[in-house]
């Protein structure tokens, strides 16, 4: 029986209407890897839904590994985050139901903050400098909806000891191309990207 690996992303919102987290889970949903089988999880930009929908994955799927995919449009790299802060603050932008939010913890009134529970010395290693993916290291998931869903992966991970964390990815060449954006990636290197971070986390296990 495989052990299974949770891979969240995120559907389309406002102008990035081809969203490559969400590409990424469909091409990767259903994937074995060394035993261990990926669950893709679509999330919507909503921080009323998409918390509540990934606490009742968790709870019901018991995964081994849990990893969050969500778009950064400034990016140029895959960006893993070494850290989530136990606060939403995004006044100036709206989810996909028009919310926004200014100050406000999800986990109690506490500023805790996790980190990440991804190999990243051996990722980076092996990912990065031996197979030439292009990865950097992020401080911070941010403070907008990628940083809540983070931070429920965190604080899983944590709570069961399993690897676990959160990833940035930059826009891909299609979504470049119709916004005019100049960063970008190739979905298929994003993609292979992601598979050798998962198969190096799995072998770390």
């Amino acid at each position: 029986m495989s052990r299974k690996i949770l891979l969240t992303g995120f559907s389309h919102y406002g102008i990035y209407y081809i969203n490559p987290s969400m590409e990424i889970l469909q091409k990767l949903n259903g994937v074995v890897f060394n035993g261990f089988k990926v669950y893709g999880l679509v999330l919507p930009v909503s921080i009323d839904k998409a918390p509540k929908i990934l606490k009742d994955k968790l709870r019901i799927l018991k995964p081994d590994i849990v990893v969050g995919l969500g778009l950064a449009p400034r990016a140029r790299n895959i960006i893993i985050e070494l850290a989530s802060a136990n606060i939403a603050h995004f006044p100036d932008y709206k989810d996909v139901d028009g919310n926004t939010a200014w100050m406000k913890p999800f986990d109690h009134n506490n500023l805790n903050v996790l980190s990440t529970r991804l190999p990243i010395f051996k990722i980076m290693e092996s990912c990065c400098k031996n197979k030439g993916f292009k990865i950097s290291i992020g401080i911070s998931i941010g403070t907008y909806l990628c940083n809540i869903v983070g931070y429920e992966i965190l604080r899983y991970a944590h709570k069961n000891s399993l690897p676990g964390g959160f990833i940035h990815i930059p826009p891909s060449t299609d979504l470049a191309l119709r916004l005019g954006l100049n960063n970008y990636m190739p979905l298929k290197e994003m993609l292979q990207a992601i598979k050798c971070i998962l198969i190096t986390t799995i072998e770390e296990i």
